[in-house]
């Protein structure tokens, strides 16, 4: 597959379709619904340049698949977006060696980017997150959008400006989904990257203020909304199922069998 890394920045834009696995009573993949939900975001606004998909995704229990649970979720968005819409595949792992073959299944079956952050477990410096990137760009023909998560205090899972550039200096990382640390730090990452990743909002705060002023060209959404349809990811997922997440399942108290 030959990726055309300037027309995958200029395809994520509008809002990022996150797509949130189904599952059935027995916590397996239920891929019918999530073609549905996928479907009815395309059918309601979600186009090539006003709107992309990331299937799986964080909100999506990306963690929690098997690697062929994860390829099928990418081959479902792939399937159901056809031509119409670009399909990237979140990707999260401490192991880089699970991260390059999880992104270049994606790969085989469609998707044009992977959104990777980096590893989650242990503390990590700058110069860490740097080679975490270089090393998995060197083994992926697809673009990469770097997924900062600063929110990972313990780990030093940011993104600084001056990493910013050097990754900058990888043809293949197209993206990023930033934060930033805080809002004049956000600001200045727009001002001088812009034109060289596409920047993916997930400030929150500044989404409709001052991020698509400064040079964002999306906002992460978690099939919520768009141009005033509902996207009701969790709520059309329970309409065929008595259970839609295996973490909210396990992660209660409840001690019960029936997940409902």
């Amino acid at each position: 597959m030959n990726i055309d890394f300037e027309e995958v920045k200029r395809e994520i834009r509008g809002t990022a379709l996150l797509a949130v696995p189904p599952f059935n009573s027995n916590y397996e993949l239920n891929i019918e619904p999530l073609k549905e939900n996928l479907r009815f975001g395309i059918d309601n606004g979600i186009s090539k340049s006003e709107g992309f998909i990331i299937s799986p995704c964080g909100g999506g229990e990306y963690v929690h698949l098997s690697h062929e649970e994860h390829k099928m979720m990418v081959e479902a968005a792939v399937e159901v977006a056809g031509n119409k819409v670009l399909v990237g595949a979140g990707v999260a792992s401490c192991n880089y060696r699970e991260a390059i073959e999880l992104a270049n299944n994606a790969a085989d079956v469609g998707a044009k980017c992977v959104m990777i952050p980096p590893p989650y477990y242990y503390p990590i410096s700058q110069e860490g997150i740097y080679t975490w990137y270089k090393e998995i760009a060197k083994e992926i023909k697809i673009g990469i959008m770097a997924y900062e998560q600063p929110w990972r205090t313990y780990v030093g899972a940011g993104i600084s400006i001056p990493l910013l550039d050097r990754l900058a200096k990888i043809e293949n990382v197209v993206s990023v989904k930033y934060v930033g640390e805080g809002m004049v730090n956000y600001i200045m990452a727009l001002n001088r990257y812009s034109k060289r990743f596409a920047f993916i909002d997930n400030y929150g705060d500044c989404t409709s203020t001052v991020a698509h002023i400064h040079g964002a060209t999306a906002i992460s959404l978690l099939m919520n909304s768009w141009n005033g349809i509902i996207l009701s990811s969790h709520s059309t997922a329970s309409l065929y199922l008595p259970c839609s997440s295996r973490f909210q399942y396990f992660a209660s108290n409840s001690g019960q069998n029936d997940p409902t």
